[in-house]
């Protein structure tokens, strides 16, 4: 048996991949457009293709949402217009809007889920506005959940959400109001209005370490957790009887050092700039 990588193959699967991806932009504004605005107005003023990391992000996504929907007997939800904005819930479940999400991150602690999917709920807001409810449910797909014994498993969770009336009407103001401020950007092909994206839609930081942590008292590189350890044995001296506890700190310990380096994650980096996205 002879088993080799073949790059040929592999360039036309993706190239393919790629070329399905890179459609055209829909017609007219939609709701995900109005929650990015900055990365909808470059997707129509500077139309690129994809990456082929975002063509694997997309299969990975649209994958497993697909199998979903057929394994319960669903289909997508057929996309309405509110307000002249488009909106496409990806099924609804008897009548409430339904949003599917995959994540390679662990599922948010009870307590964090406004937090941890703070985008996730933006959007099915929205869908609630348009469709004239306050409940809807969010269905997260964690992948790679890390359990206790160090292993990861996929896990699938369901949220159903209500929001206040407040929360609606803020979000009904926001999507009118930010329909008209990226219509008039298109329009006059002057972004300066419109927000820029999450700092994780531009750059992935990366840190390597430099300079390990450092006691400055004894000259031991230390790990970062084993910096309270090497202070708590400092604190004590051995005698013959025991340990004797000063109750001061007697080492001076310096910081690790790391270089941090971006990796794009926008097509449009180079052109958008925005300020927390660039060295």
């Amino acid at each position: 048996m002879e088993i080799k990588k073949d790059p040929d193959i592999k360039n036309h699967f993706l190239t393919k991949l790629q070329t399905y991806a890179n459609k055209a932009p829909r017609e007219g504004l939609h709701l995900t457009d109005l929650l990015n605005p900055m990365k909808a107005y470059w997707a129509r003023i500077e139309p690129r293709p994809p990456s082929f990391k975002e063509c694997l992000y997309f299969l990975a996504g649209k994958g497993h949402e697909n199998y979903f929907l057929h394994a319960l007997g669903e289909k997508h939800a057929p996309t309405v217009e509110w307000e002249v904005i488009y909106v496409s819930p990806d099924f609804e479940f008897v009548t409430l809007p339904v949003e599917f999400k995959t994540r390679r991150k662990n599922l948010a602690f009870i307590g964090s889920e406004a937090k941890d999917y703070f985008d996730y709920l933006q959007q099915l807001k929205g869908y609630c506005v348009a469709k004239g409810v306050d409940t809807g449910i969010l269905v997260v797909f964690a992948l790679l959940e890390k359990m206790d014994n160090f292993t990861t498993e996929p896990v699938l969770e369901v949220y159903k959400v209500t929001f206040e009336e407040w929360e609606l009407e803020d979000m009904r103001l926001y999507l009118l109001g930010m329909r008209d401020t990226l219509k008039n950007a298109l329009e006059s092909k002057d972004p300066s209005n419109l927000p820029y994206c999450p700092k994780w839609m531009c750059v992935t930081e990366r840190k390597k370490l430099v300079s390990p942590a450092k006691c400055l008292t004894c000259g031991t590189n230390l790990k970062a957790n084993q910096i309270n350890k090497h202070v708590n044995d400092m604190k004590k001296k051995k005698f013959d009887y025991g340990f004797i506890d000063y109750g001061f700190n007697p080492c001076k310990i310096s910081p690790p050092e790391y270089k941090v380096s971006q990796i794009p994650n926008c097509r449009w980096l180079d052109i958008c700039k925005p300020g927390h996205g660039m060295s």
